[in-house]
């Protein structure tokens, strides 16, 4: 059954999560907590397996975002976040119980293993609780998160701060974290089981921490927590024998305890900021793909813009950026849709197949977006912008270039080259083909871009590798302005200027398309500061007024 997306908690401050229901009447109920920032990124499709499985085995399992995280209420930039989060999980609890599971079981992942003991601390009614690879030390944690933070663009600003991989936690945060004792307190007749890999960080540790503290958990020790938390979203394969494992101790030490309770929340809507903006839970179809609609209360809003995945990240978007941009353009009068392609985030997957590893650039990508732009068109939307990074930026381009629907494309620093097959536009170039694979590596690529322009310009003309130009070009007579915005340094920039500087420099001085360069700027955006820039510069793109200064450089290939 497709996961239900549903909002819980308070009304001012709502939290976002997913319930994944059982075909039949449950036998318990868990509650999912995840790990924060990066890792809750690289573990998503893995904690949406391990809900799938619960739910199949009879549970009605909750997975959900803590306060100022994903898509839930708060901006990320609380003084001290710690507090809340703990909140969110008695929350979550409490819309479980509100269902009608009285002993709910808990799955906890690094800090949301934490989190987990700390509310078993004051709620003595708990079910069986899965603690993988936890956090057992604020003051450890808080070191992996600076070491985080040292490899951010701008991660270690000086304040007390970090920026940890575009996640900001704030000073007070980091100080409470420093101190904190996640398991004082814990219940030693709680049912508990640790899950770890051999050869985890402190593996050999967190036994002993965990006795020392009362606790006396099972061990299930399997290979895969490396795997899920240290490799990018895009290359990690969800661990089946620990998912199972893991999924089977949690149905087998359930003792079935349900109460009479409500329905889900079926009301979509709720309002942030002080009630100046409203999120809406949509569904794009045909697919049924998740979005979220953010839109201003009491102001007319003819401007769209519709927030793409980069790789396979949710529809938070990079360092929750999307988020970030969308309520901030509606307090301006911008509606933005954020949105899950096919088998990725929290969308279905129109396969229909099971899946281990996600796929970046769906086939029906293209089909996808132009559904999105109809979506927001039906929604009293008059102009659409694509907004992308990376693979979200290439799909926009080559959407726009072969598709209508799309009035302006915002695209950040787009691979305009070897991406697979998205549905839209002709691919079966048989050299291009052939390539796509090996281009993609960087010694082939190095090699290819000593070749001079005027033979990509030849092959460009016979049909057998598209110039980048192509697509601007095409985009530009369907009436679709594109914007791409780069860093000074970004591979896609250099490829760009290799095999298409001339016809670029042509396009932007006749103003088919733009180019904006963003120094200093890294990949992702996790750099607030330039993400801030991009934001302004997104800004005058939707007709809205800027808050911060940008440096206006506009650059040429």
């Amino acid at each position: 059954m497709t996961p239900l997306p549903i909002w819980f908690g308070s009304r001012e401050q709502p939290l976002a999560g997913f319930l994944h229901r059982p075909n039949g009447e449950p036998v318990g109920g868990v509650l999912i907590c995840p790990p924060f920032g990066y890792e809750a990124g690289c573990s998503h499709r893995t904690l949406r397996t391990i809900a799938d499985r619960l739910a199949a085995l009879g549970h009605l399992v909750l997975r959900f975002d803590y306060e100022g995280t994903g898509a839930s209420s708060g901006g990320g930039t609380e003084a001290d976040l710690l507090p809340g989060w703990q909140a969110s999980v008695r929350t979550g609890l409490a819309e479980l119980r509100r269902l009608g599971v009285r002993r709910p079981a808990l799955v906890g992942l690094r800090l949301g293993a934490a989190l987990a003991v700390a509310a078993s601390r004051d709620d003595p009614d708990l079910g069986p609780i899965a603690l993988w690879a936890p956090v057992t030390s604020g003051r450890r944690y808080w070191r992996e998160l600076r070491a985080q933070a040292a490899i951010t663009p701008a991660g270690v600003p000086g304040d007390g701060s970090l920026n940890v991989v575009g996640h900001y936690v704030s000073a007070a945060t980091v100080r409470a974290i420093k101190t904190w004792d996640p398991l004082a307190g814990a219940r030693p007749d709680a049912t508990v089981v640790l899950v770890q890999s051999p050869g985890w960080r402190d593996v050999g540790e967190t036994a002993d921490e965990l006795a020392a503290a009362g606790l006396r958990p099972a061990l299930l020790e399997l290979e895969g927590t490396s795997a899920v938390l240290e490799r990018d979203a895009e290359m990690v394969d969800v661990p089946a024998r620990l998912v199972e494992r893991l999924c089977d101790w949690v149905h087998d030490s359930t003792v079935a305890s349900l109460i009479e309770g409500s329905s889900p929340s079926a009301d979509p809507v709720r309002l942030l900021d002080a009630g100046l903006i409203q999120e809406e839970i949509v569904s794009i179809s045909p697919r049924g793909l998740y979005g979220v609609l953010t839109q201003p209360v009491g102001l007319p809003s003819s401007a769209g813009v519709i927030l793409l995945n980069n790789g396979v990240a949710p529809a938070a978007g990079p360092g929750r950026a999307w988020v970030e941009f969308a309520r901030a353009l509606a307090l301006e009068g911008v509606t933005s849709l954020r949105l899950d392609f096919s088998g990725i985030g929290d969308s279905p997957d129109a396969r229909r197949r099971r899946v281990r590893r996600e796929e970046a650039v769906p086939r029906s990508a293209g089909a996808e977006l132009l559904a999105a732009a109809d979506f927001l068109r039906r929604r009293g939307v008059q102009t659409v912008t694509a907004v992308g990074l990376c693979s979200g930026a290439h799909i926009s381009v080559r959407t726009a270039a072969y598709g209508d629907g799309v009035d302006t494309v915002f695209a950040i620093n787009p691979p305009l080259y070897y991406l697979r097959d998205q549905g839209i536009g002709p691919w079966q170039r048989w050299l291009w083909a052939l390539t796509a694979f090996p281009m993609s590596k960087k010694p082939v690529r190095a090699a290819a871009h000593r070749l001079p322009e005027r033979v990509w310009t030849w092959l460009d003309r016979l049909g057998l590798f598209p110039s980048p130009a192509r697509y601007l070009r095409r985009a530009a007579r369907r009436g679709t302005q594109v914007q791409l915005v780069f860093s000074s340094d970004d591979p896609g920039l250099y490829d760009l200027r290799v095999r298409a500087d001339s016809a670029v420099r042509r396009l932007v001085g006749e103003g088919q398309a733009a180019l904006l360069i963003v120094d200093g700027m890294d990949h992702s955006m996790f750099d607030l500061g330039r993400r801030a820039e991009v934001l302004d510069a997104l800004r005058k793109v939707c007709g809205a007024e800027p808050t911060h200064e940008v440096d206006d450089e506009s650059a040429t290939a």
